[in-house]
């Protein structure tokens, strides 16, 4: 008996997807490709695509399962490289200083999908970007050049950010979001997702998270700051002042160099050195 409610589930739950799937290649316009099972033999290391632009100021990636990596170099031109399936290949969109990559107006259906996702590089210089928006919903992305806004979103993947820049709004919901250089206005969220953030001077940081936790570092040890941290049950802890709360803190140290306002449902909130 427990066999055939198990088999139906897995029929009913698998007609869900499809339905899902149909409905959703209708709505968006979108052609379909419906496969029970998916494995091709192309390898991450496999280059299917590359181009060069010129006179880019304005990127905007658009993806879904393809990890968007972002090497910076020394060169005025912009260089997109794409490994992977080549029955997936994205297409590059340039409309005066814009550049626009994301998948074709096709929608896939893998019940079973032993494929590669597929790799996105970017090669670009620092300082030369204005606005950097990067988005897909499964693979991580790694931003290396230094750029004025930054944009990222993404659901399940990783956001890693090298260098510095103005802005940086940096979303995912069961991802971990790390920034290595400082920003002069952050905004960070997710929900499980840990969020780590290094500082500059005279920095805005915003983090929102359910039940990740939060922790930034200080670029000076002896800086000044003040804190406004929203949470149900989490804790602020800062390690290089050994000041310790739970519950909702509104608290400063010093000259009030750096700002911070955090909220959290569970996850907790540390101002220390992070790796």
């Amino acid at each position: 008996m427990k066999k055939i409610l198990i088999t139906k589930l897995i029929i009913l739950v698998t007609l869900l997807f499809l339905v899902c799937g149909i409905a959703s290649a209708f709505f968006m316009g979108k052609k379909m490709n419906f496969r029970f099972f998916n494995y091709n033999g192309s390898s991450k290391n496999e280059l299917i695509f590359e181009e060069k632009y010129s006179n880019v100021k304005n990127i905007d990636v658009n993806l879904v399962e393809e990890e968007i990596v972002v090497y910076e170099h020394n060169s005025n031109d912009i260089i997109i490289k794409y490994y992977g399936n080549p029955d997936r290949t994205p297409r590059a969109i340039i409309n005066g200083n814009e550049l626009k990559i994301e998948r074709k107006d096709e929608w896939y259906f893998n019940l079973f999908n032993f494929g590669y996702s597929g790799r996105i590089e970017i090669y670009m210089p620092s300082n030369q970007i204005d606005k950097l928006d990067l988005s897909n919903v499964s693979g991580n992305v790694d931003v290396e050049p230094s750029v004025n806004q930054l944009q990222i979103d993404t659901v399940s993947g990783n956001i890693d950010v090298t260098n510095s820049g103005y802005e940086a709004n940096l979303n995912t919901v069961s991802g971990n979001i790390r920034t290595y250089g400082g920003f002069d206005e952050v905004d960070a969220e997710t929900v499980s997702g840990n969020i780590r953030l290094t500082t500059k001077e005279d920095a805005k940081i915003d983090a929102n998270t359910v039940s990740g936790s939060v922790r930034c570092n200080l670029y000076d040890s002896s800086v000044g700051y003040t804190v406004d941290f929203d949470t149900v049950s989490g804790q602020f802890k800062d390690l290089y002042n050994d000041q310790k709360f739970s519950g909702e803190v509104k608290t400063n140290f010093g000259n009030n160099e750096l700002r911070f306002n955090v909220e959290t449902v569970s996850g907790s909130f540390k101002i220390e050195e992070w790796d």
